[in-house]
Formats: C-alpha cells, structure tokens, sequence
C-alpha cells in the first residue's frame, strides 16, 4: 500500500512556481481548469510624489520695503489709468472701462511683474506702466470672445524644487482651447505666445486704503461677470463661463533666476539705493 502511495505522488504533475524579482507567482490549475495567481503587490500611496504648495494667505511686507512702491505714492495710479485710458483703449475693439487693478503677473518662468490691468467691456488689457518715469512701456490686449475658462487656487511646484513657493492665491486666464505649450516656448523667457495669463495680488493690498484695486479676488470677481455679459449679448444661449478650483501648477525646478529676480522685486518700480526704475 505504501509503495502504490509513492508511486501515485511521483506521477503526479507539480504546480509551476515562479519568482520574478520580490514577487512570488504560484500557477497552479483548479478543479476547472483555470489559473490562480496572487495579486500584484500595489504602490503604496506614500511613495507618489507630493508637490510643494504655498500658503493660503500671505503675509504684509516690511514697512520699509511697501513704501518702496511707487504705485502707492500719492496720486501715481491716477496718473497711470489716465495715460493707459488715453494711449491704450481703444473704444472700437474695447468698449468703455469697467474697472482697473494693479495686480502682479506670473510668467511662465515664474517671474513676478507688476501690472495696470484695465477690464472693459470687450477685453482685458494688460500694461506695464513705468511708475518712476510715468510712462506707458507696452500693452497686450485679451480678447473675451478667446477666453476658454478660468482656473484659480493656490500655487504648486514639484517635489524636488529648489524654489521658494509663493503664497496666496492666484487666477489663470485660459485661451487657445487647451493647447500644450511648446518646447521653443516653455525654454524661452521672452515668449509672448503662452496661451494663458496668470494674476495674483499686488504687495500694496496690505498697505493701500482702497486694498480691493491690488486684491484678485476683486477682480475675478468683475471678470467673471463682464465676460458672462459679453457672452449673453453675442448669444443668449451661450453658457456661462467655466471657473475651476485646482492648484496652479508651475514646472520649475531650480529657479534661481526666478529666485533672484523676484527677491530683487525687478519687475516692480522701486525705489532701489538711492536709484529709482
């Protein structure tokens, strides 16, 4: 009996073990001819990536450094939207003005710049006032009938980047239908196809009396409601435009450039040491 018990065991057929790296894959066949295989191990969620976000809020300035603004100086932002009203706006294109903020704009290399943003009733504009000289340098014009969405939230970078992320939240002016930026694009710091604009808050809406013409909240807000407008006068069924809440994402890594230019607040007209641009 016991050798009819050995000999059974040698004649039958052992399962199939495999070991691929750490995994261990045992196949065997059931009693219906199929394949039971333990599951594949997971990643665990603590090993994704976690990206750098800033703070909600953000925190007022050193008195010396705010007063450093020479678009808080008396009657300076007055002069500014009178000189954009008259070299600027065109009623053609534009329509009247709704309103006017002075804003910081966020390239696409993270660079900080102080801007007039001015709302009409057709079109965003955008310009970059000289506040010492009190002059107009350029603008750019932001058509509604192009804006797809808007996005706002705070600010996000990757996981190992060395740049200090910035505070506060911000508001992302979507047009060109979701279209990638290039290569060409994304390495050049002077281009001025990026198919989106990036607002946040100006450094003066913690020491300006009127703090709600240096807030984004202010201005989304406005924004929001001239675009909705604009779209119902073109066409009474079209829909409202779209606004989402996520972070706003910026793919820099190392960003020292950005680190030293926005530190020195170069894109902003300052007083500097005794000189002034």
């Amino acid at each position: 009996m016991m050798a009819d018990q050995e000999q059974h065991l040698e004649s039958a057929p052992a399962p199939d073990v495999s070991f691929e790296g750490v995994k261990l894959s045992i196949n065997s066949e059931n009693e219906n001819g199929g394949t039971v295989q333990l599951p594949p191990e997971t990643d665990s969620v603590e090993n994704l990536p976690s990206p750098v976000v800033g703070e909600k809020e953000t925190r007022p300035l050193p008195p010396v450094i705010q007063e450093g603004f020479f678009a808080g100086k008396s009657g300076r932002l007055e002069e500014a939207v009178d000189q954009c009203q008259k070299s600027v706006v065109d009623g053609n294109i534009d329509g009247t003005v709704q309103g006017v903020w002075l804003l910081t704009e966020i390239d696409h290399w993270d660079n900080e710049h102080e801007r007039v943003i001015l709302l009409t009733q057709k079109t965003i504009l955008t310009v970059r006032y000289n506040f010492v000289s009190c002059k107009v340098k350029d603008a750019r014009r932001i058509l509604f009938q192009d804006i797809d969405s808007l996005q706002k939230g705070l600010f996000e970078y990757p996981e190992k980047t060395f740049v200090m992320p910035r505070n506060g939240t911000g508001l992302r002016i979507n047009w060109g239908k979701g279209r990638d930026i290039g290569f060409f694009e994304m390495w050049n710091p002077m281009a001025d196809s990026i198919p989106y604009l990036t607002l946040a808050s100006h450094p003066l809406q913690h020491s300006a009396q009127d703090s709600s013409s240096y807030k984004i909240d202010a201005f989304e807000t406005a924004l929001v409601q001239a675009v909705n407008q604009f779209r119902q006068e073109q066409n009474a069924s079209s829909p409202s435009l779209p606004v989402s809440e996520a972070p706003l994402k910026t793919d820099i890594i190392f960003g020292m450039h950005s680190a030293v230019f926005n530190q020195s607040r170069l894109g902003f007209s300052r007083e500097r040491g005794g000189v002034s641009f």
